[in-house]
């Protein structure tokens, strides 16, 4: 993806912030976001999310571990460690 892609697809996510929670709000989230750790973290709280979802659901980690690497774009290795996390916080 281009640089001048990148920058559209920003502009217009910056706009639909400040459509839906307005200017400050917008300016918040947008100021919280941008840090490179949050950034980091995006994949690991979908992980997590998809996981625990996924396992109430009744998938395997197996199975789950393939769904969340689908949904994340992570490697199917680091996402069956999401869905095992999952199993065993419910059996302690």
């Amino acid at each position: 993806m281009t640089k001048e892609k990148r920058q559209q697809l920003a502009d217009a996510a910056i706009l639909v912030l400040v459509e839906q929670f307005g200017h400050s709000v917008a300016k918040h989230l947008v100021n919280a976001l941008g840090r490179p750790e949050v950034v980091a973290a995006f994949p690991r709280v979908l992980a997590t999310q998809h996981a625990q979802q996924l396992h109430a659901e009744g998938l395997s980690p197996r199975d789950a571990s393939y769904r969340i690497a689908e949904l994340t774009g992570m490697s199917v290795r680091n996402a069956r460690r999401y869905a095992d996390a999952a199993g065993q916080a419910e059996s302690t």
